[in-house]
């Protein structure tokens, strides 16, 4: 996908290549979804980290679910593949840009 690409002729290209577990968030999916089940902005964050969790044990059904990994999941698949993650997120400010009006938000 890259080799055709300015970065192919970087002298790490071959050495990174594929050797990271890539997360793609678009987090106005998730302010959508919100939206749409009339869930306050507050929880979003934590519908995130949910959806990341249930697609990592979806995919990986060894992986240890619901024994406290939730908030360190990651980094036990880190450690398990030695392999880093790369989160690429999409819209990051759509939360503050949607809520602006919405105190509850704020508590966050």
């Amino acid at each position: 996908m890259f080799d055709d690409r300015i970065i192919a002729r970087s002298a790490g290209y071959e050495k990174h290549l594929n050797r990271y577990n890539v997360i793609y968030l678009d987090i106005t999916n998730f302010i959508s979804v919100a939206q749409r089940e009339g869930i306050p902005y507050c929880e979003v964050p934590g519908m995130i980290v949910k959806g990341v969790f249930d697609e990592l044990i979806m995919l990986d059904p060894t992986l240890p679910a619901k024994t406290g990994f939730e908030n360190c999941l990651i980094q036990y698949i880190e450690k398990q593949n030695d392999r880093k993650f790369i989160f690429i997120l999409d819209e990051w400010d759509a939360m503050i840009r949607e809520a602006k009006d919405d105190e509850g938000w704020i508590s966050f």
